[in-house]
């Protein structure tokens, strides 16, 4: 009999103009209480994830309290969800280590998603806006 395991990406809805996502970018590093996101700024690559537009990228999360090297390599997704949403996810790249509980993760996971979508948003703004400056 198969077991109901419940998946551990975890995603969030974020505003974002549709002709500005693809020039989003992952911030280096997206610090919360539970965990800290470590990106070295790296740019989105070309359809990464369940999503045939979507694009991905290689991180690390730290979650805390950091226990013993409490670290979690991560895949973050970015796709498209309709012409002003996009849909951020974060999935872990394999199992999770022994002492990064599932309920710390997700803690961790959502406050990062919910930083990183408030950046993300920020950014289709200002290229929203510069995009129609350049085209007056």
């Amino acid at each position: 009999m198969a077991q109901n395991t419940p998946t551990l990406y975890v995603s969030v809805v974020a505003t974002s103009p549709a002709a500005t996502w693809r020039a989003l970018r992952v911030p280096a590093e997206v610090p919360t209480a539970h965990g800290t996101l470590l990106t070295s700024g790296l740019a989105f690559g070309t359809a990464v994830g369940p999503h045939e537009a979507g694009r991905g990228a290689h991180a690390r999360l730290a979650v805390f309290p950091r226990v013993l090297g409490g670290s979690v390599d991560v895949e973050i997704e970015l796709s498209p969800w309709s012409d002003d949403r996009i849909e951020v996810g974060i999935r872990p790249r394999g199992r999770l280590p022994l002492l990064v509980s599932e309920r710390r993760y997700r803690q961790a996971v959502k406050a990062v998603l919910d930083e990183l979508a408030s950046e993300l948003e920020l950014q289709g703004i200002m290229l929203a806006a510069s995009t129609a400056r350049a085209s007056v």
